[in-house]
């Protein structure tokens, strides 16, 4: 073969690299393309996968949160049935004591009225204090007031029905007799009330 032939050989060789090397190139380039495509495309659908993961997180607390609500709903309207049936249970066996004791009733009766105060108890029922108090309108409702001079104003001296707390929540409030101050009024020489 010629040198001539072999040089364009050659020439056409290199000619041919040179196009499939600009092929590639482009091809690559194609590719790098598709490739950031195809990343946004996972970035976007990681976010969403974040956002729905936070939304179902959110809802099952918020669904934990209203389940204990009801519940709690639920167990107070129960209580304060349950403290109807222990008043009754005191006023039976304050108004009848000597009929029932005579029968041997007042025993069972006080026995119903301690197993359903621990009951109440061990499901976080508190008596609210009252005797001896400073009335609180959250904890007592004040049904009547006494005037005296012994004692400050505002004291809680009788208690007509009593008030309980579920878990430091106030279920019922204390009916209670209040001390109020003994208001002493003059006259003066004109006949006038001086305070």
């Amino acid at each position: 073969m010629s040198s001539k032939t072999k040089n364009k050989k050659e020439n056409d060789n290199l000619d041919v690299l040179k196009e499939s090397s600009d092929q590639s190139r482009e091809e690559v380039e194609e590719l790098k393309g598709q490739l950031e495509q195809e990343k946004v495309k996972v970035e976007t659908t990681m976010s969403k996968m974040k956002y729905l993961q936070a939304d179902f997180d959110n809802y099952q607390k918020r669904t934990s949160r209203e389940v204990e609500q009801l519940l709690r709903i639920g167990s107070e309207k129960i209580i304060l049935r349950l403290l109807d049936i222990l008043d009754n249970l005191k006023r039976a066996t304050e108004s009848q004591k000597d009929e029932l004791a005579t029968t041997g009733v007042l025993d069972g009766i006080l026995m119903i009225r301690d197993d359903l105060k621990e009951l109440l108890e061990s499901e976080g029922v508190k008596e609210i204090e009252t005797l001896g108090k400073k009335f609180d309108p959250a904890l007592h409702e004040a049904v009547s007031f006494r005037e005296m001079t012994d004692l400050d104003e505002g004291i809680i001296i009788s208690e007509a029905r009593k008030g309980y707390l579920l878990h430091d929540k106030v279920v019922r409030t204390s009916m209670v007799e209040v001390t109020r101050k003994v208001r002493i009024v003059d006259t003066d020489e004109s006949g006038v009330h001086v305070d």
